[in-house]
């Protein structure tokens, strides 16, 4: 093996580990901060679209619109802290609103389905496929309106616009991520816990170096959270609230 080979091959191994290192680590994390999490066998925002139409969350929070074409009934967008967002590439923010996407009223008032909604992602591009070239959301829209589905669109306007890579390969492909993904369907309900300080401070400062009192500030502020939660589920609510085992129960 030549030397580049060698190294190309050290380095890629140096990320996988790495990247695992980064999975446990965050398990690791969100047991010792009480948050329930799940492993999906595929994306995301599969996943999480799955739970909101299960009705095990309320609303999925992601910036991809693939969690559309997934059928997420709910979508939230641009929710953060500090209300805004960086530039990517640049040293500079946006600020952003939080907005909401009803997947239901926007396909009725589109006049198109589901199905159609998958056709259009094909054409303007998704993580699975890079699109159509001069094919936009609008004219994407119009075209399937149109013509109804991505198989027509290519045979009626094949003298307009470059379909070759629009196989019927990749159009089966990409509808059955979309419309048949890979689930963890054995959730049916998440269970939070309270906030574990010792852990978090073991984690965060002694094997990441954060600062300890800023750490320390935080958690507390995030059992106090945790407690006026519980109190509304209990009281108010009328909710008995559950309790999860940390992850520090499990892993030793």
């Amino acid at each position: 093996m030549s030397g580049n080979r060698k190294k190309a091959k050290e380095i890629a191994l140096s990320k996988e580990y790495l990247w695992q290192n980064v999975i446990i680590e965050s398990k690791q994390l969100l047991g010792a901060l009480g948050v329930p999490y799940i492993e999906s066998p595929a994306s995301a925002e599969s996943q999480c679209a799955y739970l909101v139409k299960q009705g095990v969350a309320n609303y999925s929070n992601s910036q991809d619109f693939d969690s559309l074409l997934f059928g997420c009934p709910s979508l939230v967008q641009n929710l953060s802290k500090s209300l805004r967002r960086k530039v990517q590439g640049k040293w500079t923010y946006n600020k952003v609103t939080p907005f909401h996407i009803d997947l239901t009223k926007n396909l009725k008032a589109l006049g198109i389905n589901q199905f159609q909604l998958v056709d259009i992602g094909l054409m303007t591009g998704t993580d699975y496929f890079s699109g159509i070239k001069g094919i936009g959301p609008k004219k994407a829209l119009n075209l399937i309106k149109k013509h109804q589905q991505v198989e027509k669109v290519i045979v009626e306007e094949r003298e307009k616009y470059n379909f070759t890579q629009l196989t019927s390969g990749m159009i089966k492909k990409v509808r059955k991520i979309f419309l048949l993904p890979e689930l963890n369907k054995s959730i049916t309900e998440f269970y939070w816990n309270l906030p574990n300080k010792a852990n978090t401070l073991s984690l965060l400062c002694e094997s990441h170096h954060l600062n300890k009192d800023r750490v320390r500030n935080n958690v507390d502020k995030l059992v106090v959270n945790y407690q006026k939660c519980k109190k509304y589920h209990e009281t108010v609510k009328k909710k008995p609230s559950y309790v999860q085992l940390t992850l520090d129960t499990v892993i030793k």
